[in-house]
């Protein structure tokens, strides 16, 4: 945060009051929403890093994008770690990190058939926005809210 106080200036300070405003919410209150995770102070830390910044969709030694071997020998250490940590040598893992809304995806795909019928909440009920908009667009699965039945 250092450059950026040099860079903004004074104005620094008003974003640095926002920043800690949003600390103390995280700290003072429950939320309930499943998407708003709140993570420890050392994986905030561990994602200020350049990592962050460069795009590196596909797998390990075939990236989309180019400059990844960092990120490959990140996630080949990760990869080593998690086999010794479980007894699993020999085993493939994969280390990109996935969202709810792509768990869910993968499980309406796999489990739904054609034409069933899913109850789900919208958004303004208390559900998550994939939920209602990915059933509805991609799926052609009829949707529900629970305000609708």
């Amino acid at each position: 945060m250092y450059h950026l106080e040099n860079f903004l200036g004074d104005k620094f300070e008003k974003i640095r009051l926002i920043i800690d405003n949003e600390y103390i919410q995280m700290n003072e209150y429950v939320n309930l929403i499943g998407s708003a995770n709140y993570a420890f102070p050392s994986v905030l830390e561990a994602m200020n890093t350049p990592f962050n910044l460069n795009p590196s969709e596909g797998s390990r030694g075939k990236r989309f994008f180019p400059l990844c071997d960092d990120i490959d020998a990140l996630e080949n250490m990760a990869e080593e770690w998690l086999q010794k940590l479980f007894r699993c040598e020999g085993y493939a893992s994969n280390i990109e990190a996935y969202s709810g809304t792509q768990a869910n995806q993968i499980v309406y795909q796999s489990v739904l058939k054609m034409n069933d019928t899913v109850i789900v909440m919208e958004p303004k009920a208390g559900g998550h926005v994939s939920h209602f908009h990915y059933l509805k667009t991609f799926c052609n699965i009829y949707t529900y809210s629970v305000n609708d039945l």
